[in-house]
């Protein structure tokens, strides 16, 4: 029992030959895979309606990608039908409506690329600064313009070392007043430069036209501008040196100017910091339509005067670190003929403005900073200063002393989008144009306004607008309260 058997294997191992069939598979190169393109809407339509009996239209209607052209309609309108409180705590109607299309489009060529629109806007304003409804009636407060703009740029499209580079500008604008004044003015430019032996030379040349009514004046205003200039630039530097010409002419009259062209632009750290420094003139022909856009409460036979801006000396830096980028920089003017809004004393109620001229020293200071975080949150914050020492006036009538704009974005994951904005300008005065006037003082503002829009679908969205939401009772023009806290609801959709 005690012996132990030990057992015994006997196997043996067949050799086999085994042939895989293995298939050799081309390996496809490697390619890069474009980002999809986005799709393009044709049209955009935003309707909406807020307090005051303000109802807002807005529609765009574009063409899609194409290589050979761009074609494009948009239209606009805004208005509103409600009273505005007066400073004696009455109420009168102060409504408007402003209305604008434009037909734009451009096409492109070998080297050239043509751009134009064709522009019509018609806005109705109400003179309610100073007006009880006991004593003027509505439709003789009203005030209407009419203006059609067509414009034209023939550019080169790639800036080209071998050959003569041009950029071309002209526009015609009519402009009409309710009460049967109109204007005529065109304007006519073109920039033209070259390479020669590493140094760009170049000249600016124009001509702006303007003729008004003969209710207003008989005579025509032409200015005739000529500036060249030489150019050189590096990675780290530019430098720009001319000289620029003005021939003024007002009926049979003519004067000439002669203008500092200069700039010196340099990276004080490269990629972060850049510095600039320059000397500049121009003498600048006011049309009666860019007073009546800015106060659309002139006196319609108002003629305005061209203003000669002798010297400009300016300088600053800008740059960039991450997320934060800003800009800061302080010029001081020489000016002849500035304009400044003073009441007319044409209406008893003071309810319409003119100009009174003055020649000015003017000290600027502007500052601006952005911030950027991801693509969440974008915030932005300018402030100017402005300092006027002028000739005969006692004060720079309608203009604020400084104004600040803070403005904040956020975007919460392109669903809801919200906008915050403050506007503040410092304490302005006013008066008349009377021979004994007295200044008034209009108190500094702050205004505060929010935008809110909800993404419903990429095609749809909602929006919420409060303009004044402080309830400020301020004023931008002498007599002229704002409408107070506003709220507008409405839509958008694109097709």
């Amino acid at each position: 029992d005690t012996v132990q058997e030990k057992p015994v294997f006997d196997y043996s191992i067949t050799g086999r030959k085994i042939s895989p069939d293995v298939q050799v598979a081309p390996i496809p190169a490697a390619r890069m895979v474009p980002d999809p393109i986005p799709r393009l809407y044709k049209s955009y339509l935003k309707l909406g309606l807020g307090t005051y009996t303000t109802p807002l239209l807005e529609l765009n209607v574009n063409s899609l990608r194409s290589k050979k052209f761009n074609l494009g309609l948009e239209a606009r309108h805004l208005s509103s039908h409600g009273n505005i409180g007066l400073e004696d705590n009455t109420k009168t109607y102060g409504g408007f409506s402003r209305s604008s299309a434009a037909l734009y489009g451009k096409t492109w060529f070998s080297n050239m690329v043509l751009s134009g629109d064709l522009g019509i806007a018609s806005n109705t304003f109400y003179r309610y600064g100073n007006a009880l409804d006991s004593v003027i009636r509505k439709e003789d407060m009203r005030q209407g313009y009419l203006s059609f703009v067509p414009s034209f740029r023939l550019k080169t499209l790639q800036e080209d070392s071998t050959r003569m580079n041009i950029d071309i500008r002209g526009n015609y604008s009519f402009f009409r007043e309710s009460g049967g004044g109109y204007e005529n003015a065109f304007q006519l430019g073109g920039s033209f430069n070259k390479l020669y032996k590493k140094n760009w030379l170049g000249a600016d040349v124009g001509v702006h036209f303007r003729r008004p009514s003969e209710g207003i004046d008989t005579a025509y205003a032409t200015v005739l501008t000529f500036s060249p200039y030489f150019n050189r630039h590096s990675a780290e530097w530019s430098f720009v040196a001319g000289f620029g010409t003005a021939v003024d002419i007002y009926g049979g009259e003519a004067s000439f100017h002669i203008y500092p062209r200069a700039q010196l632009e340099f990276q004080v750290l490269p990629g972060i910091l850049t510095a600039y420094f320059g000397a500049s003139g121009q003498t600048i022909l006011n049309e009666y339509r860019m007073v009546a856009d800015e106060n659309p409460f002139i006196n319609p036979t108002l003629y305005v005067k061209t203003t000669n801006e002798k010297i400009r000396g300016y300088g600053g830096i800008r740059g960039s670190a991450g997320d934060f980028s800003f800009r800061a920089g302080a010029s001081y003017s020489l000016l002849d003929r500035l304009p400044f809004y003073v009441n007319d004393t044409i209406t008893p109620l003071l309810n319409q403005f003119t100009v009174l001229y003055d020649n000015a020293e003017l000290t600027a200071i502007s500052a601006e900073a952005g911030y950027q975080l991801n693509s969440k949150l974008n915030l932005m914050l300018r402030g100017n200063y402005y300092h006027y020492s002028m000739d005969l006036l006692e004060h720079p009538y309608q203009r604020p002393p400084f104004d600040i704009s803070l403005i904040g974005i956020y975007n919460l994951r392109d669903k809801i989008v919200g906008r915050a904005e403050l506007y503040v300008w410092g304490k302005r005065y006013a008066r008349s144009n009377a021979q004994v006037y007295e200044n008034r003082e209009l108190s500094a503002f702050a205004d505060l306004n929010l935008h809110l829009e909800y993404r419903f679908t990429k095609v749809l969205s909602f929006f919420f607008t409060g303009n004044n939401l402080t309830a400020s009772r301020y004023q931008l023009w002498n007599y002229y309260p704002v409408q107070r806290f506003r709220v507008m609801l409405g839509f958008t959709y694109a097709l």
